[in-house]
C-alpha cells in the first residue's frame, strides 16, 4: 500500500512506496503528490522508498511521458526530492535514475539519495531556506 503525508509544520510531503507499485497505483499516487504540490505549495518531498520492490513497466512509460507533463503545469518552483533507500535493495538505483531521466529531459527538480530519513528531511530543510523565492 502506498501512503501519502503532508507536514505542514516541516514543510514536507512524505511518499511511501510499498511493494510492487503497478500502473493504476503509480498514477494515483503521483497525481494526488501533484494535487499536494499544488494546493499547499510545498516543494520538498521525501520519498520513502525502503520498502519498494518494483515499478511496473506501464508505470514506468506513464511516469516518464506524462508525469512530466502535469508536474510542469503545477509549479514553476524547484521541487526537491530526498530519497530513502535500504542499502540492500536490490533496485536502490532505479528511482534516482528515473529522476534523473526526468531531470534530463526538462523536469526541474534537485534530487538526493540517503540511507535514512532524518538526514533526508535535514537536507530538504537546509535547501528549503536556501531557495529563492519565486
Amino acid at each position: 500500500m502506498q501512503e501519502i503525508i503532508h507536514s505542514s509544520d516541516l514543510n514536507l510531503i512524505t511518499v511511501k512506496l510499498t511493494g510492487i507499485m503497478f500502473y493504476d497505483d503509480s498514477k494515483k499516487i503521483w497525481r494526488d503528490t501533484i494535487k499536494l504540490i499544488q494546493n499547499s505549495d510545498t516543494h520538498a518531498i521525501l520519498i520513502d522508498a525502503r520498502r519498494h520492490k518494483a515499478l511496473d513497466f506501464e508505470g514506468n512509460v506513464w511516469l516518464k511521458e506524462e508525469f512530466l507533463e502535469e508536474v510542469h503545469n503545477v509549479s514553476s518552483k524547484q521541487i526537491r526530492i530526498a530519497i530513502i533507500v535500504s542499502k540492500r535493495q536490490n533496485n536502490r538505483h532505479e528511482l534516482p535514475k528515473m529522476l534523473h531521466y526526468m531531470r534530463e529531459k526538462g523536469a526541474n527538480f534537485k534530487v538526493k539519495v540517503f540511507p535514512d530519513c532524518q538526514d533526508g528531511i535535514e537536507w530538504l530543510q537546509n535547501n528549503l531556506e536556501m531557495m529563492p523565492s519565486v
